[in-house]
């Protein structure tokens, strides 16, 4: 959300970047590898892209600069960014496995091994970010402020969803090995009872009343 308006990052049919809506159209001229979705940020009037690029690393690209990271990606999977009042920060699944973030607030090994064909997701909480991902233990974590296992078991090859709470704190939504949705965070640790369709994962955002 830009100051009531929006922007929208794909993935065009030519294989590259592009952004559109209220604060312009424009084809980046940078190629994704296929199979991989951008993630977009807004903060005030700026907004901030992460992919993965057709040479299989991580880019970032928007009003804060644009900047190669030379960090390669697991194929297949995808990068989150989110904003704070820090700056910009993107996670992602590294070559190795382990989950990675790069911003503008620097770049981190979190020692944290990750599932097979899962991405993360980061919200900018409290100052800093918190991600979510899938463990290689196929265990919902999350890593940043606090650095935690959830100790809920997820569907492999599901990612979870996380967002920020506009009291303050996160949320993170995923599918369970149950195949129900479950949250997880400062709201309490629930399953809301709803079975999820098998290798699909959820979105979340908070609203302000």
């Amino acid at each position: 959300l830009i100051s009531g308006g929006f922007e929208v990052a794909f993935q065009a049919n030519t294989g590259s970047l592009w952004t559109v809506g209220t604060a312009g159209n424009r084809n980046w001229q940078l190629g994704m590898m296929g199979g991989t979705s951008p993630s977009i940020a807004g903060y005030w009037n700026n907004y901030e892209v992460a992919v993965q690029t057709n040479a299989g690393d991580l880019w970032t690209v928007g009003s804060a600069g644009n900047t190669d990271w030379h960090l390669d990606m697991m194929a297949g999977t995808s990068p989150s960014i989110a904003w704070s009042s820090l700056g910009y920060d993107a996670a992602v699944q590294a070559n190795t496995g382990i989950l990675w973030t790069a911003g503008s607030v620097g770049v981190r090994n979190w020692g944290l091994g990750m599932a097979p064909h899962t991405s993360p997701s980061i919200a900018g909480v409290g100052g800093g970010f918190e991600t979510a991902v899938q463990a290689n233990s196929n265990i919902l974590w999350v890593a940043g402020v606090s650095t935690n296992p959830a100790g809920l078991g997820m569907l492999p090859g599901t990612s979870p969803s996380m967002t920020t709470l506009p009291a303050g704190g996160f949320e993170a939504a995923a599918q369970a090995n149950s195949g129900i949705l479950w949250l997880y965070g400062w709201l309490g640790t629930v399953p809301k009872g709803l079975g999820m369709a098998p290798g699909t994962s959820p979105s979340l955002i908070a609203l302000v009343k």
